[in-house]
């Protein structure tokens, strides 16, 4: 039988037809090579869920916030850190607060995860979500400061404090409604920080969610014994760095403060704190204070927040509302003195007589930097001469724009007569906002009023006012003060003491005789701190019995400008007739020639002046 052959033009045929085919496969294979390759570059698709946390960053705090219109139950995915291999605690982790009563409801914790490798932490869980507004977080900014400059490579590769940090690219938090309760779960879009802030019933005022370098205070007036409910977050450590207290606007006396003993730690970072408590208010005028420095703050953590960010300052409840009333005198209260519009270069004062004790509230408006004080007010008792109130930094607060600071304080003044004076450095005042514009620029200056409504002159009576042009033009001086100061700061009357533009290592005197009894009026310019003795001061001595009849104290001295220890006393002292001798001692450094950029306003004036007014005060 003949074999069989097959023709040469079909194994041609079928030669191609099997090029093709594996050209086809080759192609193929390439596309699946691909496509494996963008997947592994691309990674997984992302999880599906109401709420989905990827992609999360170091140094940063993530939220979404989901609404519960009905119970509901849902499951959580989520991955986290651990700090290390050996530690206990979670570096990087999410967690559940419900807004309405800031309660947390769910949160990873080291006994709640799994370990997985290295610092990997995981876990897969269910809770169930009452009705309401529920915020979701996720923090990866460690337990420790000092992070947000981040760290070396060299410490990536060798540091333990390091090791959580590589786990970046694993990080999740996805949250899912569970069958039947997906239709009774939304997601929120974007959220404020007033929504995101402490509030319900009963919520009297809050400085919360609060930055760095900022305060916020609430005075207000209590008619009825009752409780007030404080809720406040902030940082303690070793000191007290962002913190709140309620004082006795009148007295200054604290009635609460949170301190390390009385709050608990508020989760994140051990210095977060948090206290949740009540204090117990008797009928007077109250002032709630709350501050905080540049470090750990709203929005910009150093260590993991807390578990509510939004709390972070102070919130005050109370159910008998009734009986608090706030106290804002500008809309409730009639000027009894009123120093406004100030310009540069000026000194306002205005001499009033108290007949009967009486509270009075200064509201002063004006520049306090943290070099000093430039634009201020202060008041003085002139029968003691003893300075009664004078504006500070730290009881003042922001009042827009740079330095500019506001203050309200309450004073409780005995019979007796008082100057009130505002003055000004030589920039930035009501006629040109150097820094800044304030948020009421029209009460630049020092305005008095009555706490406890309007009063007449048979309780407060106003005697005269001033004004002293410090600059160096010769504008005339306009007072109808009893003892009216003269232009470029000369002091009018007889020189009796002129022991001024004092060095360092300097101690001089002065002898002078009055013939009969006498109202002096001095002016001293030194270095004086509140918690030292003084520096650089001056005193007065009777010269036959040594006895002395002055001295610059920080109680009766206000700034003179520049530096804080730079005090100035401006007053009168009245004295029988006899002989004195007037000092004045300068330490080793900080005076004329050696102040540097912390001079006083008028750096000629460092010492003492006696002067013999021209015509004497009735």
């Amino acid at each position: 039988m003949p074999a069989y052959t097959i023709p040469h033009a079909y194994t041609s045929i079928a030669l191609m037809s099997r090029s093709k085919i594996v050209r086809l496969e080759l192609l193929l294979l390439a596309a699946v090579t691909l496509l494996l390759a963008y997947r592994v570059i691309e990674g997984p698709p992302p999880p599906e869920g109401l709420v989905v946390l990827t992609d999360i960053a170091e140094l940063d705090l993530v939220h979404e916030a989901v609404v519960a219109d009905r119970e509901s139950r849902v499951s959580i995915d989520a991955v986290g850190s651990f700090e290390s291999d050996e530690a206990s605690d979670l570096a990087a982790y999410g967690w559940i607060l419900r807004r309405d009563d800031r309660e947390v409801v769910w949160k990873m914790t080291p006994s709640s995860v799994g370990r997985e490798r290295s610092t990997l932490a995981r876990v897969r869980d269910t809770v169930a979500l009452a009705p309401g507004t529920y915020d979701v977080f996720y923090t990866t900014y460690g337990n420790r400061s000092s992070r947000r400059f981040g760290i070396s490579f060299l410490d990536r590769l060798l540091g333990d404090d390091a090791q959580w940090r590589g786990d970046a690219g694993n990080w999740r938090f996805v949250l899912r409604g569970m069958t039947g309760s997906e239709d009774a779960l939304h997601r929120i879009g974007d959220v404020s920080d007033e929504a995101l802030s402490p509030g319900g019933t009963g919520r009297l005022w809050s400085t919360a969610p609060m930055r760095g370098n900022e305060s916020g205070e609430f005075v207000f007036h209590v008619d009825d014994p009752l409780d007030v409910r404080i809720y406040a977050i902030g940082e303690i450590n070793d000191r007290l760095m962002d913190h709140g207290w309620i004082e006795n606007a009148a007295t200054g006396e604290r009635v609460w403060e949170m301190t390390a003993e009385n709050t608990r730690h508020a989760g994140g970072w051990d210095v977060n704190r948090l206290f949740d408590g009540a204090v117990s208010l008797s009928p007077a005028m109250y002032r709630a204070a709350f501050e905080t420095d540049p470090r750990q703050n709203f929005d910009d953590w150093v260590g993991n927040p807390p578990f509510d960010p939004a709390g972070w300052g102070m919130t005050l409840y109370s159910d008998a509302q009734h009986a608090i009333s706030s106290f804002d005198p500008w809309s409730t209260r009639t000027p009894i003195v009123q120093i406004d519009r100030v310009g540069d270069d000026e000194r306002h004062s205005v001499q009033f007589r108290v007949h009967e004790p009486v509270q009075l509230a200064a509201y002063a408006l004006g520049e306090l930097g943290s070099n000093g004080r430039y634009d201020y007010a202060w008041i003085r008792d002139n029968e003691s001469q003893a300075v009664v109130w004078e504006m500070t930094p730290e009881r003042s607060q922001p009042a827009g724009g740079s330095n500019n600071r506001r203050e309200l304080a309450i004073l409780t003044l005995e019979p007796s007569t008082y100057t009130a004076t505002y003055e000004t450095d030589e920039s930035h005042s009501y006629e040109s906002w150097r820094h800044g514009r304030p948020e009421y620029p029209e009460r630049w200056g020092v305005t008095i009023f009555p706490v406890a409504g309007d009063v007449d002159s048979t309780v407060v009576e106003v005697l005269g006012s001033s004004h002293e042009d410090l600059g160096e033009s010769e504008r005339a001086d306009v007072s109808v003060s009893p003892t009216p100061p003269a232009p470029n700061g000369a002091l009018p009357g007889e020189t009796l003491v002129n022991l001024t533009r004092l060095g360092n290592d300097s101690r001089v005197s002065r002898t002078f005789k009055l013939e009969e009894p006498q109202l002096l009026r001095l002016r001293g310019v030194g270095e004086i701190s509140l918690t030292a003795a003084p520096y650089d001061y001056g005193w007065i001595e009777n010269v036959e019995t040594g006895e002395i009849v002055w001295q610059m104290t920080w109680q009766n001295t206000v700034p003179a400008g520049g530096d804080d220890r730079n005090r100035m006393f401006d007053g009168t002292l009245s004295l029988p007739a006899g002989e004195y001798a007037a000092h004045f001692k300068t330490d080793f450094s900080h005076a004329y020639g050696d102040f540097g950029d912390q001079a006083p306003r008028r750096p000629e004036w460092w010492g003492l002046v006696v002067v013999q007014p021209e015509h004497s005060p009735q």
